[in-house]
């Protein structure tokens, strides 16, 4: 059996989810925005906590106050990962899909498909939901502690003051949904990768009869066992960036005595 070192991802299998969710948010522009959100997030935050005048509007709108909090840090959150992105696929170096034979490349491709599908529907019915929020509704100023204040004090303008802060609030709807994406993308990646592991495992004893009752006492068959699962480690642990020169030579070494092949 013949083993080469594993082919490095060269295209993100998952771009279209991180399209949706972190590239759009990579631009230099994009950053300051998200910053200037941050401190309007905060802000309103704060005014709430201050035009709130007893225990009784608090229980009111605690739920868009609680939300305006989690906007806030949703954004904050979404500078963490725009920034740490490439460093996470440096440090994981993930296999490229077909790594790991035909079976394993098909089955991760269908996998791909429904991540790719779902992260689609998911952000669309984020994009509809922002969008109809934007329509001002008679019950806003019940629900909204900022329309109720507008009412009161600049009854003349509130159409105009009304713009922006749903605009706000549509934006900040659509970065909410970008976290259960983030998720989806990085846990997803590392599912991949022990899926295509796991397909590497499963083609040890693909030389050997696997029915023959003696093959446990078979010297050749533990010989490559051993080999085996010493490349398949040292494999998993390069990929988590765990492996050393220490450990490269130790198993090129022992693959030249199996009669392996590395390149």
């Amino acid at each position: 059996m013949n083993f080469t070192h594993k082919s490095p991802m060269r295209v993100d299998c998952l771009k279209l989810i991180r399209i949706l969710s972190i590239d759009l948010f990579q631009h230099y522009l994009m950053k300051i925005f998200v910053c200037s959100m941050i401190v309007i997030s905060c802000g309103a935050a704060i005014f709430q906590l201050y035009a709130m005048a007893d225990i009784e509007e608090l229980i009111k709108y605690s739920p868009s106050f609680m939300s305006t909090i989690y906007a806030m840090l949703t954004y904050i959150e979404i500078l963490t990962v725009c920034n740490g992105v490439e460093e996470f696929q440096l440090f994981m170096k993930f296999w490229a899909e077909d790594s790991c034979g035909e079976k394993a490349f098909r089955s991760v491709q269908k996998n791909v498909l429904y991540i790719k599908i779902y992260g689609v529907v998911h952000a669309f019915i984020g994009v509809v939901t922002a969008v109809l929020f934007v329509y001002p509704r008679k019950q806003d100023p019940d629900n909204f502690l900022i329309f109720r204040y507008i009412d009161d004090y600049f009854p003349v303008y509130k159409n105009m003051l009304g713009v922006p802060c749903r605009a706000v609030m549509a934006i900040d709807l659509y970065a909410m949904t970008t976290l259960g994406l983030h998720f989806l993308y990085y846990t997803q990646h590392i599912k991949i990768q022990v899926r295509l592991l796991n397909a590497c495992l499963g083609q040890i004893t693909q030389d050997f009869d696997e029915k023959d009752d003696n093959l446990f006492y078979n010297s050749a068959f533990q010989r490559e066992i051993k080999i085996s699962l010493g490349v398949m480690i040292f494999e998993a642990r390069e990929a988590d960036g765990a492996v050393g020169a220490g450990d490269t030579r130790h198993v090129s070494l022992a693959a030249k005595r199996s009669g392996w092949t590395t390149r």
